[in-house]
This record gives C-alpha cells, structure tokens and sequence, in this order.
C-alpha cells in the first residue's frame, strides 16, 4: 500500500515538473524566435524600446539673380573736383548699396559676395571703377526693402578733368554660389564745373636779342603757355595792357599800342591778331584750350608781338622798359 501512494506522488510531482519544463522551453522558443525573424503579432505596444532617432535634412538652394534693391547718394554730392594742382586732382567719391536675392533677405549673397561699382557718362570715352566693394554686413532694410539685405561700401576715384552735369552709377553684386549678378543703374549724381587755367609762363620778353629803334614786327622771345586743370573747354583769352617804363629814363615808355595778340605766331611779315588797349581787355584771336579726356594736360600758348618802336616821343634811349604793373591774363 505505502508503495503504491509513494509511486502516484512521483507519478503526479513528474508531470508537474513536464509541465513547468514545457511552458519555460515555450516562452524561451518564443523570445529566440522573435529575435531572429520577428514576429507576426500585429499588436506590438510595448515590446521594443525606443533607443534611437532619426534626422531629417532639406537643403534649398536660391538660384534667382541677386537684386541690388538700394544705391544711396553719393559723398560728396553733387561732386566737387580738385584742380589738378591740387592733389593731383584726384576725389574719392563713396556710397553704399542694398543687395537681396529672393523676397526678404540676402540669401546666398554674404560677407565674401563679389560686387563692384563704375560711373558711367554717356559719350565719354573714359569709365570710374570700383572692381572690389568692401561687403559689410546684413542689416535691416529699414524702408529701402523688407526684411534684411546685404549693405555694399564703394569709393571711386574721379579725376579733375572729369565732366560735369550728369553721371550714372551702375552698381552689381554677383552670387558667388550660381554665378548669378544683379546691377542696378537707376541713380545718378552730378559733378559740378570746375574752370581752372594754370598759367605756366608768366613773363615776356624782348631781349635776345636786345631791340633797335628800327626794329619792326618782332614776336617775343616766349610764348604765354595755359594749361587747362579743370573739367571745361577755355574759350576764350584776354589781355590787359599798360606801359613799359624805362628803368633809368622813366620819362621814356613803349604804349601797349606798340604790340598786338595772337592765337598763333602770324607767318607773314606783319604782326597778327589784335592790338593792345591800354587798361583794358583785349581778346586773343580765336583762340581755344579744350579740356582733357585722358591723364595729358591740355595746353595752348598765345603769342605777342611787337609792331614797331620808331616815331615815339620822347625817343627811346638804351635802357631796359619794364611795365608799369603786370599785365592782366584772363582765360575763361
């Protein structure tokens, strides 16, 4: 009896001890399998954790032409040249610029865009450059544009001989990333006259050699040389004249009747153009001193010339005349 009740509880503790191994090899099965090639159940929440995330990128590029949407005026304004005495007659003209690509902002343009600037005048064979504007940074665009822009610095240099009434500027900026430019040349800015003739030779003389009482239609030993440092044509040239003096004698004079003025020395026998006046502007012959278009000063000479020394009372001695006050030179 004791042997029989002893083999049913091994009996009934080995299927129990079946049962646990079943139901782990089960659950074990299971894990393995699902690990391998994954699982078929379609409700999933809370089995796998998430242990990682993903990124996401866009990239747009703007590939429209840039717009310079602002050009400011220029400083000085309007533009007031040096003589080309003066520093070479050289004036650094500045202004500055806007420059977007699309609707609000600067897109691809930025502190290392390429840009430049030049003055342009109609018929004049000469252009003002700026090939390398400084980029200086974005700014709001204030009342100029909407949003923000790119802001351009520009110096030009002008010249003394350069023309006055109306210029263009015509600045440009260019994508460095497409290659894309925009220009705007929409402003203009004036350049005021400047009239400035330089008078190079400022003596005249008859004494190489040294006159005689018969001495007729003698040109003098010089020219009077005008150099033209200023950005207008010089059209015409005036001469006022007074007597000269003996230096010991001073009783004894030679009248400004005695010469005339000329554009150019006469080839004939006679002295040219047009007799002197006392204390009073006599004008030189047709003449012209045009302004220059390149880095070549203009010049045109006058000449004067001396009719004759006979007949004057009292006769002249031998002596050196010198005049009374220098002679008025007005070129204009």
């Amino acid at each position: 009896m004791k042997s029989e009740k002893r083999f049913g509880r091994r009996v009934v503790l080995s299927l129990l001890l079946i049962g646990i191994i079943i139901v782990s090899i089960s659950f074990v099965s299971a894990a393995w399998w699902n690990s391998l090639f994954g699982s078929n159940d379609s409700n999933l929440e809370g089995e796998l954790a998430a242990s990682q995330a993903a990124t996401a990128r866009v990239r747009v590029q703007d590939t429209s032409a840039p717009i310079v949407v602002y050009v400011s005026d220029t400083n000085p304004n309007p533009v007031t040249l040096n003589s080309r005495q003066v520093s070479g007659g050289n004036v650094s003209v500045r202004f500055w610029f806007l420059a977007q690509q699309g609707a609000t902002g600067p897109g691809n343009l930025g502190v290392s865009t390429s840009s430049s600037a030049y003055f342009n005048k109609t018929g004049v064979i000469y252009t003002r450059a700026n090939v390398s504007c400084v980029s200086l940074t974005e700014v709001n665009c204030g009342t100029f544009c909407t949003g923000t822009a790119m802001n351009y610095s520009c110096t030009i240099v002008m010249r003394y001989y350069d023309n006055s009434s109306t210029w263009s500027i015509n600045a440009t900026v260019v994508d460095g990333t497409t290659g894309s430019r925009g220009s705007n040349i929409t402003k203009t800015f004036s350049v005021n006259s400047l009239s400035v003739p330089f008078i190079e030779t400022i003596y005249l003389n008859w004494t190489n050699p040294a006159l005689a009482l018969s001495t007729q239609n003698r040109y003098s030993d010089n020219n009077i040389s005008v150099l033209n440092d200023g950005n207008q044509n010089i059209n015409s040239a005036n001469v006022n004249a007074t007597f000269l003096n003996g230096t010991t004698r001073t009783e004894e004079s030679i009248p400004p009747s005695r010469f005339t003025v000329n554009n150019a020395a006469s080839s004939g026998a006679t002295c040219g153009g047009n007799t002197l006046v006392l204390d009073a502007k006599t004008s030189v012959p047709g003449y012209y001193l045009p302004k220059t278009d390149t880095e070549i000063v203009s010049s045109v000479n006058f000449t004067a010339c001396l009719t004759s020394l006979s007949g004057l009372i009292p006769s002249l001695s031998s002596q050196e005349y010198n005049a009374s006050r220098l002679w008025g030179i007005e070129v204009i």
